[in-house]
């Protein structure tokens, strides 16, 4: 009988093993045939960028340089700031964006956050303990500014250790002590943890360790068979990119043509940088704000910065300055888009060469461009634009019909007539618009949604407090899930945000809440704020006693047409708060306006 169950046991582990290695050339498949955007950001510094609508069963966005160590103009080097002594804020914080670390070195051309930092404040009560700066050995031309001290989090690390470009290893930690054995021979060190890849080999890890299998934002640090530095972000914590574990974060890099790689300090401090790049550099999607755009930077104790000489200029190449849309549209009326490019490749743009194509993927078809207007739906302003000028491209597109207000994304790229799409990666010319159904007399209902990627999220404010992100699902007939969901910490005090959308008629709107079901919610205040007052309700978020993924009703009440007013507390409003309690999590939600016909009727012939 134990014969059978072996030969089951073997024949099982043999499908599994079968069905990785399958799973695993599949996702290096798709990496090498993904139309990775890629722009040279200085002499031997590749930025390359992709989304992935299904990599490891999920959205992921890659954003990584290739730095070619062999070419004589490459340089790298680590900034840092030490842990600060003292009252807050001292004389240099003792954190700071990446972009802020590379706008430091003179020729910087590529940046990448470094290693795990102290987040701890001043300490009043403490105030000769050191606080804000990195907790991983950290030593930099020859001084050590983080020791290793048997307690920080490079237990069972890995570093990129050089003396020079061309004198460059990645060692794994000793297994007894710390890294006093191998110290003296280099200059710089920068240790992190845990290891991805050593001699060409994945690691991986106990599904205990949640660190490393839990997906979030990932950032690493590698080098290939061909002396070529990688430095890798792969973004996360929203509905556009689900992150990593750090097993996926080792394939990836490996697929990059890394054999050794360290993971560096990753979520909200993932930031990769490229010289001249528009917002600040930034050219990933950091996580700090909560959405999928360039600008959540967190600030980190230390960075990897590449320099170089300029790049060479592409033929064919663009920079956005500026994109311009309204957040919301109507369905069939005409909406506007307005694109802002320099030129900053060698050859002149006309209409004959270069064209506005929708992106996301490449000849895709758009619901916002009827059929035979392909070529139409966009003009060039002016007509011949010479390297270093401006062109202006205006979009007329035609939102779809749809039943109720419905969240879209539309990406756009410039492509040459014939040699296809160039210029920036194609998500910066990005639109997320709200799209609601055609009318008459009767407003549609409206649901207003803070998250990533949720309905009219353009009228949803945070106003007090610190929130975050939670990919907790959020069933609520008509509420966008995929999105993160945004909620409060237990044991927080006076947190708010409010909903705030624009009325097009005035007029009785019922006014009904719903939020994700929770066990460990509290039950938060509702103000209602409206033409007659103020009308404040307590609802009980807990998922065993309060009616999560359900709208709840909290009455009908009369809005004005036009903008809010009145600040943040203003009349046009829902606010959700805990001003007085604490407790547990509680999330903010999403709100739903329907008008109220009869009411409005009722009213017109009192």
């Amino acid at each position: 009988m134990s014969y059978f169950k072996g030969r089951g046991l073997r024949r099982f582990l043999g499908a599994v093993l079968i069905l990785a290695a399958t799973a695993t050339t599949a996702q290096a498949q798709l990496l090498s045939g993904a139309n990775w955007f890629e722009r040279e950001v200085g002499k031997g510094v590749t930025w390359r960028y992709y989304q992935f609508d299904d990599l490891f069963s999920s959205k992921q966005s890659i954003s990584y340089m290739e730095v070619d160590l062999d070419d004589p103009d490459v340089d790298f080097q680590i900034r840092f700031r030490e842990a600060a002594v003292g009252p807050s804020p001292p004389a240099i914080f003792p954190r700071a964006p990446t972009s802020t670390f590379a706008g430091e070195v003179p020729g910087a051309k590529a940046a990448i956050n470094g290693t795990y930092f102290n987040t701890k404040s001043y300490d009043s009560a403490n105030p000769t303990t050191p606080w804000g700066g990195g907790t991983t050995y950290l030593k930099v031309d020859g001084t050590t500014v983080h020791a290793f001290d048997g307690t920080n989090v490079n237990t069972s690390g890995m570093g990129i250790l050089y003396n020079t470009k061309n004198d460059v290893t990645f060692e794994r930690r000793p297994e007894s002590g710390g890294w006093t054995g191998i110290d003296s021979s280099w200059q710089n060190m920068m240790i992190c943890g845990p290891v991805l890849l050593k001699n060409g080999v994945v690691e991986t890890y106990a599904e205990s360790n949640t660190h490393a299998t839990a997906r979030h934002p990932r950032s690493a640090v590698g080098i290939t068979s061909t002396n070529k530095l990688i430095l890798l972000a792969v973004d996360g914590r929203t509905s556009d990119a689900a992150g990593m574990s750090c097993t996926e974060l080792a394939q990836v890099i490996k697929e990059l043509g890394a054999v050794d790689a360290i993971n560096l300090d990753g979520g909200g401090s993932t930031t990769l940088w490229a010289a001249g790049e528009p917002y600040s550099g930034v050219v990933n999607f950091p996580s700090d704000n909560g959405t999928y755009d360039h600008l959540g930077q967190r600030s980190a104790a230390n960075a990897l910065i590449v320099t170089s000489t300029a790049p060479t200029p592409a033929p064919w190449d663009g920079r956005l300055n500026n994109i311009t849309y309204d957040l919301t549209a109507r369905s069939g009326d005409p909406y506007t888009v307005t694109l802002t490019y320099t030129n900053i490749g060698t050859e002149t743009w006309t209409p004959g060469t270069v064209k506005v194509v929708p992106s996301r993927a490449l000849g895709r078809t758009s619901s916002f461009i009827p059929a035979g207007q392909e070529n139409t739906f966009f003009a060039m302003s002016p007509t011949s634009v010479a390297t270093g000028q401006t062109a202006t491209f205006t979009l007329t597109l035609t939102p779809p019909e749809v039943a109720a207000d419905t969240a879209f994304i539309e990406h756009f790229a410039l492509s040459h007539s014939t040699l296809g799409y160039f210029g920036p990666a194609d998500n910066e010319a990005r639109v997320t618009v709200t799209v609601r159904p055609s009318f008459t007399t009767t407003p549609p209902p409206m649901i207003v949604q803070g998250g990533s990627g949720a309905p009219n999220s353009q009228w949803y404010e945070e106003t007090s407090g610190s929130w975050s992100n939670s990919s907790v699902s959020f069933t609520a007939p008509g509420v966008y899930s995929p999105g993160s969901q945004r909620y409060v910490g237990a044991g927080s005090t006076g947190r708010s945000a409010r909903f705030a959308p624009v009325f097009e008629l005035q007029g009785f709107y019922k006014v009904s809440v719903a939020f994700p079901a929770s066990t460990n919610s509290i039950a938060v205040r509702y103000d209602v704020n409206h033409l007659g007052g103020t009308s404040s309700f307590t609802v009980d978020q807990n998922q065993t006693t309060g009616s999560p993924n359900e709208w709840v009703e909290l009455g009908t009440f009369e809005f004005g047409t036009g903008t809010t007013s009145g600040g943040a507390f203003g009349a046009h409003s829902v606010v959700i708060g805990n001003p007085t309690t604490t407790g547990n999590r509680f999330y903010s939600g999403a709100v739903l306006f329907e008008f109220d016909e009869t009411v409005v009727q009722d009213w017109e012939g009192y």
